[in-house]
């Protein structure tokens, strides 16, 4: 038969244990908030710029300037939206080949002049 210290004792166990619920669900409202955070501040914003990225190469055509990701500058020559290449002039006659993905940026013509 269990004497009284042991049935206090598991009483005050019993209660220790429903304490803990509260503190799990007192961290939740801060789990959130950090998690809405890394959505809006980081996760959305890159996602954002990668769909303009590929909305700007979709949209590449003959005569674009551009700038690599590597910062050479080139006016591209051919560009063919079924192949993952285009053709661009880096100078006078010299014609590359380069992948789509590594074009940075495409360049305003009214940027150049200024």
């Amino acid at each position: 038969m269990p004497d009284s210290s042991e049935v206090v004792s598991g009483a005050a166990n019993a209660a220790d244990a429903a304490a803990g619920a509260p503190g799990l669900l007192g961290m939740l409202p801060p789990l959130l908030v950090m998690l809405a955070f890394f959505y809006f501040f980081i996760i959305r914003p890159n996602q954002q710029q990668a769909k303009r990225h590929k909305e700007m190469i979709a949209t590449l055509q003959r005569g674009d300037r551009v700038v690599t990701t590597g910062g050479i500058y080139a006016e591209v020559v051919k560009a063919d939206e079924n192949e993952e290449f285009i053709k661009v002039e880096i100078s006078k006659d010299v014609v590359v080949k380069i992948d789509k993905s590594s074009v940075a940026r495409k360049i305003e013509i009214d940027a150049v002049k200024s």
